[in-house]
């Protein structure tokens, strides 16, 4: 569920026409202003609590990394499509 407030944050202002993504990315977006590697700390903070969260059923014995794993996967090639897909609209 955390995963998923971070892609519709960010999804929020890649197809939103008043944003996109070159204005996200220019650090124009004031509540944004600060960044780590183009992206705000909330967003790095966020996945790693995606993954804390579930430490304590590593902790019984359940596998959840590797569920963990292809979720963030999951979630980062549904971002990425999105970005090539909004780039490649607007070129047309």
């Amino acid at each position: 569920m955390l995963m998923v407030m971070v892609t519709e944050d960010f999804l929020w202002f890649v197809l939103n026409p008043a944003f996109g993504i070159k204005r996200f990315f220019s650090k124009q977006v004031p509540w944004h202003e600060k960044r780590i590697f183009f992206f705000p700390p909330e967003y790095y903070v966020t996945i790693i609590l995606s993954f804390v969260v579930l430490l304590p059923l590593v902790m019984d014995g359940v596998n959840v990394i590797n569920w963990w794993v292809s979720n963030f996967l999951t979630f980062f090639l549904l971002i990425l499509m999105t970005i090539l897909v909004t780039i490649f609209r607007k070129r047309n």
